[in-house]
């Protein structure tokens, strides 16, 4: 136990996540893509404590589940939050901890999706993993940003 300094901060970060369940899909409701027109939580949260040394820590929240890579990668992976820690952790010389929002029916907002066909096509993404690791990178950045 030693003193510190706490606050907090959260900006919104709209444009990567996405809803992945339609109720009113044409294959299901449960087929998973992209659905736009749902709610999410866009917040990045962050919390900083800052203790007598001038040790700096932050603790990131965002609500989206890290499946960037696709559901057929069966490698561990630390996916977009990755880029976000690290984005985080070069610019404000800190210690970082990145734990997932409620993130329930949120996916990442893929650039292979198309969210704005009204018959929700099937999700495809690329079989190379550069492509993938590359969106990874994106989405990770983006939310790193906030910050």
């Amino acid at each position: 136990m030693t003193p510190a300094y706490i606050g907090f901060a959260k900006d919104s970060c709209c444009y990567t996540g996405s809803n992945r369940r339609n109720p009113r899909s044409p294959y299901g409701p449960y087929y998973l893509y992209s659905w736009s027109e749902e709610p999410i939580n866009p917040e990045v949260t962050v919390m900083l404590v800052k203790d007598e040394e001038r040790n700096l820590y932050a603790l990131v929240n965002y609500a989206c589940h890290p499946v960037t890579l696709g559901s057929k990668e069966l490698r561990m992976s630390k996916d977009y939050p990755k880029y976000a820690v690290e984005l985080i952790k070069d610019v404000m010389k800190t210690t970082v901890i990145f734990v997932n929002g409620c993130c329930g029916n949120i996916n990442p907002n893929w650039i292979w999706d198309k969210s704005y066909e009204k018959t929700s096509p099937k999700r495809v993404y690329p079989r190379e993993l550069k492509p993938r690791i590359e969106e990874s990178r994106r989405i990770g950045l983006m939310v790193g940003h906030q910050l």
